[in-house]
């Protein structure tokens, strides 16, 4: 089965030609690809890939934001907004029932 284009992001431009970093799925030997001027060089991890781009442009990436990590980041904010909303509410509680007990 041939492998699948997870994901691709332009890096830059040099000489015309588009640096292109891809994250692959379903590849036994590699996970990402570096696209330049219609060739491919293909690497068993991110880290490799970075670091090639850096050797040979002088190009230093910042860690992408994945999918996960956007996931992961936007569930932190909705459980920290439901935790805030529901402080603010038993906190409205209190405040009645300490209201109700001294009436």
């Amino acid at each position: 089965m041939p492998f699948i284009i997870k994901s691709e992001t332009k890096i830059a431009t040099r000489k015309g030609c588009d640096i292109i970093l891809q994250e692959l799925e379903n590849d036994r030997y590699a996970t990402h690809c570096v696209q330049y001027a219609g060739n491919g060089k293909y690497f068993q991890s991110l880290e490799a890939a970075q670091n090639y781009i850096y050797k040979r442009w002088h190009i230093r990436l910042a860690n992408p934001v994945t999918k996960e990590f956007h996931d992961e980041l936007s569930n932190k904010v909705i459980a920290a907004f439901k935790n805030a909303v529901t402080a603010t509410n038993n906190q409205q509680e209190a405040k009645a029932a300490s209201t109700a007990i001294k009436r």
